[in-house]
């Protein structure tokens, strides 16, 4: 088949009326991403046997990621289009797979071709087929086994196998591969599969880009090295630029003040020693970090990371948080040091990667136009200024690409889900640092994702850097092992209880155990009372707001913490209300004020008043507090609460010292099985261990004073410790084994779900859900988005303002447990309104009609607004709203 046949087979099309060239072939879509493959830096590159894979050959594999679409079934979807070579255009769309499919259909049929015998010498076709299930897999998920066993080769015409002989030939002769390795065992065949199911949608999406790779007339195609040379590669390394994936120079690491300059006023905590001064092993490395709130382990973190960036042994840093709210924070902090570890004249990415990343102003700030390429003189006056493309920042799959990212955990933690696209994730992760924070708040479902997920990473030479305050001896020790088990070493067991305490894994030596000072200053004695019921917390409360001290008040449920609120008002305190059932554009300006009040920088005057809040507040914002009164939690949970306590250094307090209120019942040596419930049925309804809470108040309450560094280890051990004589009461030990079974079988379901590190890339490995549905928390409590509505001038708008409407929606949800709301009625009349505001969303919002819920309120006549809905037994519900409340269900 000669090339002017060749070149009329379509690959893209454009369905505007009158465009210049309705389509793009094959040929010139397959030669752009073979251009862009070949562009992307060396870091991101394919690795074969631990070498980057040859780019000759990685741009012959790319070429033929699409080589599926020569098929019949494919070229039919146009009939317009239909290419003459193929013969007379059929009357009905003929059988035949999707095009991914066809593609590896059709190398299984020609694996005996010269070209592919010489690139693969003596390889069976299964052998064969196991690399190219990784080129046809490049939709973020395998293809059907169906088409990966040579007895399945069916046919797919004489005409379509003699385009595709030629297209093969065209692409062998452009490229020149070398053949493979004569020794790659098949582990390293799957290694290899994996690789390039991760790296070709990246060079597929860019090289699919309509501005930057615009459709030509297949007569531009008589000579398909003339394009590839002097259009394609040179389109394709301006994109990789404009797509913010350019190679980005690091700089050498000098000191810690130099890297964070806001270090310079201050000495270096102990910590923040250790992390400059401790020698890094070569190879693949895992920290584990154990400190108090305030001991800089996020500065140690970003030294450490500087560190190794700069030794060679990572090309960028993904930061895990365990909330949006933490995550944006960490954005903040990030973004003022992240430059330093990067060449001044190079435009190195930071990129948000959650849910709600757009809605963080300071991130869309950070977000460049496409237009100007990032090395023009305009740009390099500007190395400190961070940046990120509009293409990186368009969705989260891609802004794991950045050279530094930061987003939920969640999104670390897809990348041993099998789900769709998994493959860019674990691309986003190759090759760089992760560090996650507040690693002891995963659950057992997660802990088994984060285990696969540390065994992952160190098979492929990764580092990593864990942060916790409260880390227990048992977790540490399983997050090592799993580290240890991707070096391919044995288990071990750790001996040091010091706190704090760091540790390092590597490939060289035992791990290493680090007793660290605590940093001068830090150290504290709280003295902890406890309070019988919430009505002697309320009284406590209405004592200390007459001494002008900042108060936080912390309820474990929504529902508690909006009864607490009101109950105070009533009683005449000025109370704010901060949880997680405020309409996001209402609580990211609760979250700023909150910041304001109580944050770093504020002043005397401005910190007196109360805050009543949901859990939310101990780990995402960093505020600071006289006086702290809590539910009884988790001894963890407590401790992380208690560092909200006189965080920050000042003077002139108004109490003499701090103290830790905790609502809980006595520790009884005997109680009843209504122990906490009779109290706190809220708490007893989130917590379900009840003798894990027992537990943490014996601990708390034999002391009544809790000392900062000394007793943080001591408590947890105590607390974690349900094995021991007198641990279990007899009356709480029915719902414990209830608890410890649940915990057992998310973690038996965690372990069935992850992809197995070493497994071949094969859809036997997991269902293959897209990333909207995929589980990365095992929810007890299933939630819908609920989207507050109003209607204004007989239109159903969003209840946020702003220009972009997909914003505005966004900016208008709430999460709600599912039980407690599972549908909203449209009211009457308007049914045919938010069908037609519910047309603008993208399709999957669209079309999740039982996930997306719109509410449409009304102003109430006590202000605020109301709304109605029903529960999951389909009883109607009068739902409130009010920006300073939130969400209220009826009592």
């Amino acid at each position: 088949m000669d090339m002017t046949d060749l070149a009329q087979f379509w690959a893209k099309t454009d369905m505007q009326t009158g465009a210049l060239h309705p389509m793009h072939p094959v040929l010139a879509h397959c030669l752009d991403v073979a251009a862009v493959a070949i562009s992307l830096p060396e870091s991101m590159l394919p690795l074969i046997n631990h070498q980057p894979l040859d780019r000759r050959l990685l741009g012959f594999l790319a070429s033929l990621h699409d080589i599926g679409k020569l098929g019949a079934t494919f070229q039919f979807l146009r009939p317009d289009l239909w290419p003459a070579a193929l013969g007379h255009t059929p009357a009905a769309l003929p059988p035949g797979p999707r095009h991914d499919a066809a593609g590896l259909q059709l190398l299984g049929q020609l694996s005996t071709h010269p070209v592919l015998r010489t690139l693969f010498p003596d390889w069976s076709v299964t052998e064969k087929l196991r690399i190219f299930t990784g080129v046809a897999g490049h939709h973020g998920k395998p293809v059907s086994r169906a088409y990966q066993r040579p007895a399945n080769l069916m046919s797919l015409g004489e005409k379509t196998l003699e385009a595709a002989q030629s297209f093969l030939t065209v692409m062998a002769s452009l490229f020149q591969p070398p053949p493979f390795p004569e020794d790659i065992t098949e582990a390293a065949m799957d290694s290899l599969a994996w690789r390039l199911a991760e790296y070709l949608p990246i060079a597929d999406w860019i090289g699919s880009n309509h501005t930057w790779f615009p459709y030509i007339n297949p007569q531009d195609l008589k000579d398909p090295s003339a394009y590839f040379w002097n259009k394609a590669l040179p389109q394709a390394q301006k994109a990789v630029l404009q797509a913010g994936l350019g190679s980005v120079r690091t700089t050498p690491f000098q000191t810690a003040k130099t890297l964070l300059p806001h270090l310079e006023k201050h000495a270096l905590s102990p910590l923040q020693h250790w992390a400059e001064t401790v020698p890094l092993p070569d190879g693949p490395t895992l920290i584990v970090i154990e400190d108090m709130t305030g001991s800089g382990k996020t500065e140690a973190a970003l030294i450490l990371s500087h560190r190794l960036i700069a030794r060679g042994h990572a090309s960028g840093l993904f930061l895990a948080l365990p909330t949006m709210a933490t995550a944006n924070a960490m954005f903040d902090r990030v973004a003022a040091a992240y430059g330093k570890m990067f060449h001044p004249l190079d435009r190195p990415s930071l990129a948000l990667a959650h849910g709600k990343a757009r809605l963080s102003e300071r991130f869309t700030q950070t977000i460049l136009s496409e237009k100007p390429s990032f090395s023009t003189p305009e740009h390099q006056k500007q190395p400190g200024e961070a940046a990120c493309s509009e293409w990186l920042a368009s969705e989260n799959r891609r802004a794991l690409l950045a050279q530094v990212g930061i987003g939920t955990i969640d999104q670390a933690l897809m990348a041993v889900l099998p789900v769709r696209y998994t493959t860019v994730r674990r691309q986003g992760l190759s090759n760089k640092i992760l560090c996650c924070d507040e690693i002891h708040s995963f659950d057992p479902y997660m802990t088994e994702e984060m285990k696969e997920l540390l065994t992952l990473h160190a098979s492929r030479g990764g580092s990593v850097i864990l942060l916790s305050a409260t880390l227990s001896h048992a977790l540490r020790t399983t997050l090592v092992n799993a580290f240890r088990k991707g070096l391919g070493l044995p288990g071990t067991t750790l001996q040091d209880t010091h706190y704090p305490l760091t540790t390092l894994v590597s490939t060289t030596a035992p791990p290493m155990e680090t007793p660290c000072e605590p940093r001068p200053g830090l150290g504290r004695t709280v003295t902890i009372n406890r309070l019988s019921d919430p009505d002697e917390a309320e009284a406590r409360i209405m004592n200390l707001a007459s001494t002008g001290a900042a108060i936080a008040w912390i309820r474990n449920t929504v529902d508690d913490a909006i009864a607490s609120a009101e109950a105070l008002r009533a009683r005449g305190v000025k109370v704010q209300l901060f949880h997680a059932r405020f309409a996001m554009v209402d609580r990211l300006a609760i979250e700023q004020d909150i910041l304001r009040k109580f944050g770093k920088q504020s002043s005397p005057e401005e910190r007196t008043g109360v805050l009543v809040s949901s859990q939310i507040l101990e780990q995402s914002l960093d505020v600071d507090f006289d006086a702290l009164i809590t539910d009884l939690a988790p001894a963890d949970l407590l401790i992380q609460r208690a560092g909200r306590l006189w965080r920050h250094h000042r003077s002139n307090r108004p109490l003499s010292s701090p103290q830790l209120d905790i609502i809980s019942p006595p520790p009884v040596s005997d109680p009843d099985a209504n122990w906490i419930r009779r109290v706190l049925p809220g708490t007893a309804a989130v917590y379900r261990d009840p003798a894990l809470l027992w537990r943490t108040a014996r601990a708390l309450f034999s002391r009544n004073i809790l000392r900062t560094p000394e007793d943080v280890r001591p408590i947890i051990e105590e607390v974690a410790d349900s094995t021991s004589p007198d641990s279990v009461p007899a009356a709480l030990e029915k719902e414990m084994l209830t608890t410890q079974g649940k915990n057992i079988g998310a973690q038996g379901l965690g372990r069935q779900t992850v992809l197995k590190t070493g497994e071949p890339y094969d859809p036997g490995t997991g269902q293959w859900d897209t990333d909207l549905q995929a589980r990365t928390r095992l929810e007890t409590d299933p939630t819908v988005v609920v989207r507050l509505a109003l209607l204004k001038n007989g239109i159903i708008r969003p209840y946020a303002d702003d220009d972009d409407p997909a914003r505005a929606w966004a900016l208008s949800e709430i999460r709600v447990a599912r039980r407690r709301l599972t549908s909203c009625s449209p009211p009457e009349g308007l049914q045919t309104a938010i069908e037609t505001a519910r047309a603008c969303w993208p399709r999957w919002e669209r079309e999740a009609v039982n996930d997306i819920l719109v509410l449409v309120l009304f102003a109430a006549e006590e202000g605020g607004f109301e709304g109605t809905a029903c529960d999951k037994d389909d009883n109607a519900l009068r739902l409130q709203y009010h920006k300073a409340t939130g969400l209220m269900f009826p009592a």
